[in-house]
Parts: C-alpha cells; structure tokens; sequence
C-alpha cells in the first residue's frame, strides 16, 4: 500500500474517532440534560412539598395558639368580670353598711337626748330599738347607760306613785305600781324598798301569800331593812296561811331583834298558841 493511501486511512479513522466521540459527547449531554430536569423537578418537588409542609405547620400553629388565646382571653374576661362583680358588691354593702351605722349613731343620739331631757316615756319607747343598733363598743356603753337610767328612773317614778297610792289605801293600785317598779329594778337597794312595800300592801289587801313572798324576798336582798312591823307581818302571814314552822321561826327573830318592840307581847301569845296547836 502507498504512502498516500495510509494517510487516507489513518485520516478517515481519526474522523471516525472524532465523530465517536462526538456522539458520545452528545449522548453524555443529553443524558446530564435529562438527568438535571430530573433533579430539578425533583427539587420543585421537594420545594413544594416543603412550602405545604411549612405552611400546615403554620396554619395548625396558629389555630392552636388562637384557640388557646381565645381560651385565656375569655378565662380573663370571665374572671375580671367576676371580680368587677365583687368589687360592686363590696362597694353597695360599704354604702349600706356606712348608711346604716350613720342611722344607728342618730338614732342613739336620740335615745341619749330624750334620756338627759328627762322624757322618760319617749326614751323607753325607743329603748328597744337603740338595743338593736348599739352593735359597736362605744354605742353599747352608751345604750347600756342609758339603758340602766331609765330602767331605775322608771322604777322611782313607779315606787313614788305606789307609796301615793298606799297613803291613800289603795292597796291593789299600789300593788300595781310597785309591781311596775320591781320590774323596771329587779335587784339593788331600791328592790328591797319594792319589795317591802309590797308585802305591806299585800298584808293589807289579805293577800297573805304574796305577802309573805316579799317580805321573804326582802329577807334575802336586804335583811336588815325588815323592821319588828315587817317580820310581825311576814310572820302573822304564814301563821294565818297555816305555815306554823315559818311563823315560829320569824316570831322568835322578832323577839331576839326587838326584844322591846310593841309587837312582843302579841308574838308571845302568838308562840303560846302555836306550841298547843
């Protein structure tokens, strides 16, 4: 073969390489075309499934977080209204409860003005009332006071008019007021002068039980103001009553107090009797 004819060779197979490779080079970039649309796409995808991903994380995030706001806010309101209720209510009972006591303290103002102005009547009228109102320390002092003048004013007054009556023997009157009296003061030093007065009316009204019970009752509260004519009384009443044992022994205490008194020689015949009884 001649030397032309292997360059001709030599040349056509360099070409054939060439166009080799060509192609190969053009299969490789249609191959890495493809491939990169897949990775793209894929990425897209991805990117896609990404943003949903993301964007239902977010919505769910935000319901939840909404949900639990709206809870809270409506949990606050419900409490903040609560308390404005109690507060409402602490500040009408405050207004009741200051209106209240400012009627109290007039009304026991009242009371303690008709007290210092004598009007007995009218103050015992409200006496009742300004009890009820006196609830602090020094509304209680005041009504208790009060309260207590009242009460042994009311029984002088009573006394007084029982001891008119009995000057004018009306026993059963008498009887009434002193009763009155006892009431308005049922102990102290005054009780015993009730007390006395009534068994005297009492005798004399031949009311002999009633009688005895005060005399009896004066023995108790104040012994030494039953004179030799109240313990002949107290006496004679339970001998009259057929209570021989209670009136031997009041006889006899009359006799040892007032060995001189004018009733001694009656309680002696008094004693004879009962001894033969």
């Amino acid at each position: 073969m001649s030397q032309d004819q292997n360059s001709e060779t030599s040349l056509k197979q360099i070409v054939d390489v060439q166009r080799t490779q060509r192609d190969d080079l053009r299969l490789l970039g249609e191959h890495v075309g493809r491939l990169g649309n897949r990775i793209l796409a894929a990425s897209i995808v991805s990117f896609a499934l990404f943003a949903i991903f993301c964007a239902a994380a977010a919505y769910l995030w935000v319901r939840t977080t909404t949900k639990h706001f709206s809870y809270d806010l409506a949990r606050a309101t419900r409490h903040s209204e609560s308390l404005q209720r109690r507060v409402d209510a602490l500040t009408t009972q405050q207004r009741v409860g200051k209106t209240k006591r400012l009627k109290n303290a007039e009304r026991i103002v009242r009371y303690f003005e008709l007290f210092l102005k004598g009007q007995t009547d009218k103050a015992l009228a409200l006496q009742t009332d300004a009890v009820k109102r006196g609830k602090g320390p020094l509304a209680r002092a005041v009504v208790a006071f009060v309260s207590r003048g009242l009460r042994l004013r009311s029984a002088q007054q009573e006394y007084a008019h029982g001891l008119a009556e009995m000057e004018e023997k009306h026993y059963k009157t008498a009887a009434k007021h002193l009763l009155s009296a006892l009431r308005y003061a049922p102990d102290g030093p005054l009780a015993g002068k009730i007390h006395y007065r009534l068994g005297l009316a009492y005798y004399q009204s031949s009311h002999f039980r009633d009688a005895a019970e005060h005399f009896e009752a004066v023995t108790r509260q104040e012994p030494k103001m039953l004179d030799d004519s109240g313990l002949f009384r107290l006496a004679h009443a339970h001998d009259i009553l057929k209570e021989e044992p209670a009136a031997r022994r009041y006889y006899k205490q009359l006799l040892e107090r007032f060995p001189h008194s004018e009733y001694a020689a009656i309680v002696k015949g008094k004693l004879r009797q009962l001894s033969h009884r």
